[in-house]
């Protein structure tokens, strides 16, 4: 390859995974950003909001796997440039092969991505607890309206025995 023809290459290719990389480290903070409004969302009991997060969050999961194949195919573009193969083709190790103007834009995308997802991590948790803690509360209260049902007294005024049981109000609220 002649000498300018590689250096075009390669900013290209970094420039381009650059962009794709801040594609992606926005799209985690989105997430991050449903996996907070979710969890508002179950604290507030809000089905409908959750159901509208937990679309959201998926779909931003969809394009984030559909961008993977354009995201590899750039560090394979590099990784080949500077002949890393099998545990070298990391992005710490393109990151420190990087020329300096790339370096830093890609340790500050690589930052933005890995705290997103840790920050993510931890929503995800959270929000699991909470729903897992929801589903206990409402298991409770199908238990206890089931247990308060009283069996029918006597008959109907067919003569025959009375087909249901009257319900005892039973609900307790556990909100707080």
């Amino acid at each position: 390859m002649p000498r300018n023809y590689k250096r075009f290459y390669v900013e290209n290719a970094f420039s381009q995974l650059c962009d794709l990389l801040t594609d992606e480290a926005e799209r985690q903070e989105t997430i991050l950003s449903l996996l907070r409004a979710q969890g508002e969302a179950v604290r507030a009991r809000d089905a409908v909001a959750v159901e509208d997060r937990t679309r959201a969050i998926e779909l931003a999961a969809r394009e984030t796997a559909a961008g993977e194949t354009l995201r590899q195919r750039a560090l394979d573009r590099l990784f080949d440039y500077y002949e890393l193969s099998g545990d070298q083709q990391t992005m710490s190790a393109l990151v420190t092969l990087a020329p300096p103007r790339w370096r830093d834009r890609l340790k500050h995308v690589q930052q933005r991505i890995r705290t997103a997802l840790e920050d993510s991590r931890r929503e995800v948790r959270i929000n699991a607890r909470l729903i897992r803690q929801a589903q206990r509360t409402v298991d409770a209260c199908l238990e206890l309206i089931a247990a308060a049902e009283t069996p029918a007294r006597g008959y109907a005024a067919t003569g025959a025995a009375a087909a249901r049981g009257e319900a005892i109000p039973a609900l307790i609220d556990t909100k707080g």
